[in-house]
This record gives structure tokens, C-alpha cells and sequence, in this order.
């Protein structure tokens, strides 16, 4: 019997957990999500913010086939958003299934976050220094978002 599957597990009929935590309403997640994008938006902008004053040009072709451009700070934002909600609902989704969903999550994270290590070096026209920031603003990502959903996840019982 495999221990990470919640269906033998005593986390699917009773959502208490013996170590003194209970589940975090998926509410509490996607909020912490949220406002975790938003403080890796704020993050991201600044290290780009600093790599342009440094002279990063954050130039390549974002697009296969469309011409170089410079990396619009918009998508900066969104490329911070948009990967937390979508990492909650994984989040969400390991815990249905697996009652080590935490551990699985923190262990997606860092190989997705090495993989994603990979993109900015497929970016044709972009210098090296680009390519460095993009990995900077890949890892500030990863740790504010990963953080942020597993503190989330953890709600003390009340001793009511």
C-alpha cells in the first residue's frame, strides 16, 4: 500500500492531522497565491528594474518567428501572477489525491523550477546577461510562490 495516496489514508475522512495542523480552506491557498504573484511581480520588477540600469537590454525574440524586441515589464507581471494561481491549483490538486501533497509540491517545484531554467537560454537575440536576469526573475518565482502556498497550507488546530 503506497502511504503518499490520501484513499488509505487517515487525511481523506478526517482532514485533521495528527502533527497538530489542519487542511487551509482552498481559499486560503489561492489567496496566498495571489498576493505571492503579486509580491514576486514587485520582486521581478525591481531585478529588472536594476538589470536595465546595469545595462541588460532584456532584448530577444519572445516570440518563435516574431522580431526582437525588448521584454515588455507588463509580462513581467503576468509571467509572475499567472504561474502562482496555476501552482495553487496543483497545490489543490496533489492534496486531493496524495496526503504527502506538501512534500510532492516542494519536490515539483524545484524540478520545475530547473527545467524552467532551460527557456531563457532558447531565447534567440537575447545576450547572455538576459538570459542570467530571466533565470534570476525564474528563481524569485519559485521561492516566493513555493513559500508562500506551503504556509499557507499549514493551519494550526484550535485547541477548542
Amino acid at each position: 500500500m503506497n502511504p503518499l495516496v490520501t484513499a488509505a489514508s487517515p487525511a481523506l475522512s478526517n482532514p485533521s492531522h495528527a502533527n497538530g495542523f489542519t487542511r487551509a480552506p482552498a481559499r486560503k491557498i489561492f489567496t496566498a497565491a495571489l498576493l505571492a504573484g503579486l509580491a514576486t511581480a514587485a520582486l521581478n520588477l525591481t531585478v529588472f528594474a536594476i538589470a536595465r540600469w546595469l545595462g541588460v537590454a532584456f532584448e530577444g525574440q519572445f516570440q518563435p518567428g516574431a522580431p526582437t524586441t525588448v521584454l515588455p515589464f507588463p509580462l513581467v507581471v503576468i509571467s509572475s501572477v499567472l504561474p502562482a494561481l496555476v501552482a495553487a491549483a496543483v497545490y489543490l490538486l496533489l492534496r486531493s489525491f496524495f496526503s504527502a501533497a506538501t512534500t510532492i509540491f516542494v519536490g515539483l517545484a524545484a524540478v520545475f523550477t530547473m527545467v524552467s531554467f532551460a527557456a531563457p537560454f532558447g531565447i534567440e537575440g537575447a545576450s547572455f546577461a538576459t538570459k542570467l536576469a530571466l533565470n534570476v526573475m525564474h528563481l524569485v518565482a519559485a521561492v516566493v510562490i513555493t513559500a508562500s502556498i506551503v504556509r499557507a497550507s499549514r493551519v494550526r488546530k484550535s485547541n477548542a
